[in-house]
């Protein structure tokens, strides 16, 4: 039980001191294209979940977990940049109108 905390609070830990601005890439779990691969790795995690020993399950869902934050951190990055294009736009209309 007490390897179990310490296990737990380190990942705390982690998460409490990791630059909120910055999310945190896992690039071992990378193999293909996470929108190519979002349906089939949910539903190894699925299956494996019925098999009567579960032993990939945690495994296979973290995988899934981490498919849906790659997703989660491109979608950020798409704002950001349509935003960034957006103000850029605005900025040189304002400039236009102020000649």
């Amino acid at each position: 039980m007490v390897q179990i905390q310490s296990l737990m609070r380190a990942v705390i830990n982690f998460y409490s001191f990791n630059n909120g601005n910055a999310p945190l890439v896992i690039t071992r779990v990378k193999e293909h294209n996470s929108e190519n691969m979002f349906m089939a790795r949910l539903e190894r995690a699925i299956f494996d979940s019925c098999e009567e020993d579960c032993k990939a399950t945690p495994s296979r869902y973290a995988i899934w977990g981490e498919d849906i934050r790659s997703l989660s951190i491109s979608a950020v990055e798409s704002i950001r940049a349509l935003l960034s294009g957006c103000l850029s736009a605005m900025i040189f209309g304002l400039r236009l109108h102020g000649a």
